[in-house]
């Protein structure tokens, strides 16, 4: 279940402090949570001015067509992508534990109109702290997706043309406790 780390945007304290007692850097931890939580009450009160202004109906209509809008013109722009793939090996220095360096190996592929990336081949976990979760690597995986389109508008629609396999034992599929 969803743990709430605020209420009525205060950080509750006593999450804040296990948080911040388990991290190599409890204050930059506290900063971050804390705005985040002021980016959040930013946004609630912007969409509630929005909804006031213009009505439900209006905001969830402009909302809709925000996305039909993303979705033609991310397909628009994959189809112009010629079908084929990119390899690229790369290495991080190390972990900060052992002095080897860590595989990073990314397969781009575009085919039947979705681009599918691949780290099959990366290194597997681990010791020291770049051990990166899989939903990590779908963000940036997307991030890089909205660099090589950037005329398609920023919307979640965007991801049904991106698909990311992540190997189980790998250090981009970090699990507790690495």
């Amino acid at each position: 279940l969803p743990t709430p780390i605020a209420r009525d945007w205060v950080l509750d304290r006593g999450l804040s402090d296990l948080l911040s007692g388990n991290s190599r850097f409890p204050d930059a931890l506290l900063g971050d949570l804390q705005a985040q939580v002021d980016g959040l009450r930013a946004g609630a009160k912007r969409m509630s001015a929005l909804f006031e202004r213009y009505g439900a109906g209006a905001v969830a209509g402009s909302a809709a067509a925000v996305a039909v809008r993303t979705r033609e013109a991310m397909a628009a722009a994959v189809a112009e992508v010629a079908e084929g793939e990119t390899l690229c090996r790369d290495r991080l220095d190390g972990d900060g534990i052992s002095p080897h360096p860590i595989r990073l190996r990314t397969r781009m592929e575009m085919k039947e109109g979705k681009l599918h990336f691949d780290f099959e081949g990366s290194d597997p976990p681990v010791p020291g702290p770049v051990n990166c979760p899989a939903d990590a690597v779908r963000a940036a995986c997307l991030a890089g997706v909205r660099h090589l389109f950037p005329e398609v508008g920023r919307h979640g629609t965007m991801s049904a043309w991106v698909e990311v396999t992540v190997p189980e034992q790998s250090f981009l599929n970090a699990r507790f406790p690495q």
